[in-house]
């Protein structure tokens, strides 16, 4: 149960998140929680947060998320810009910082989320 603390944590700050956002009726949280909702269903990031989440430390884990993030966003970036090119669509570079740190924070949330019953099922665990 001591090492899902970091786990614990993350959702809890993430839950605070979303609850200020509302009581505060923010309009950026229903924006970033819909992209986030809208990421999730991207294949790379469904595919990094799952390898990410099956590491056995929670070192390995940020690091591995990390690495899988940086891989991730470079195969997006590279694919939705020619994508954007093809169709005319032009974003200043606030939108892409903004839309790539959701896609890194959703790799971070699905793998902490598959890390969970990995942490708890390892046969190593104290």
């Amino acid at each position: 149960m001591k090492k899902l603390i970091p786990h614990i944590t993350i959702i809890i700050i993430l839950s605070l998140i979303v609850i200020v956002g509302f009581a505060t009726n923010s309009g950026t949280i229903g924006g970033l929680i819909g992209a986030s909702g809208a990421f999730f269903l991207e294949p790379y990031i469904l595919v990094a947060g799952v390898i990410a989440g099956f590491s056995k430390s929670y070192r390995k884990l940020l690091i591995n998320g990390l690495l899988l993030s940086f891989v991730m966003v470079t195969i997006v970036y590279y694919n939705v810009s020619q994508w954007h090119d093809a169709i005319g669509v032009s974003n200043t570079l606030s939108q892409h910082i903004y839309t790539y740190s959701i896609r890194i924070m959703d790799v971070f949330i699905l793998a902490h989320l598959i890390n969970i019953p990995v942490v708890l099922y390892s046969k190593n665990s104290s």
